[in-house]
């Protein structure tokens, strides 16, 4: 009976083992790939299209007559888009409640980083409104 008890003990063990290993593996990969994004976002690319972006919204943007003055980058929001992509929010004016939502692709064939989607957020759309 101790026999049978201690081998239920010994294969519970090995499987909670596998089980864990195999766990903190999708995370440590799931980080990894998060990582590989917020690289890409921060990059010179990236920041010229964010540029563009906030310049077709605000022509004016980060000057005195414009609404908009700054932007950050908002990197815990970065996340692979269902449909192709990587979407981040960007927190316009340092206000988390006016933010540009918006969605990068990669261009195969030209190889470059490109604008595809964006929306706005309640908070600027009353910014740009008033």
């Amino acid at each position: 009976m101790k026999k049978i008890l201690l081998a239920i003990g010994v294969i519970c063990s090995i499987l909670l083992l596998v089980l864990g290993g195999c766990s903190m593996q999708g995370k440590s990969k799931k980080d990894s790939e998060k990582e590989e994004l917020v690289k890409i976002v921060k990059s010179k690319e990236a920041k010229k299209l964010f540029d563009d972006w906030i310049l077709g919204v605000d022509p004016k943007a980060f000057t005195d007559e414009g609404k908009i003055k700054s932007y950050k980058v908002d990197y815990d929001s970065v996340e692979t888009n269902p449909m192709d992509g990587i979407m981040v929010d960007l927190a316009i004016n340092d206000n988390k409640n006016i933010v540009l939502h918006v969605t990068l692709i990669f261009n195969g064939s030209t190889e470059k980083l490109e604008q595809a989607t964006n929306s706005w957020s309640r908070g600027l759309v009353e910014l740009m409104k008033g």
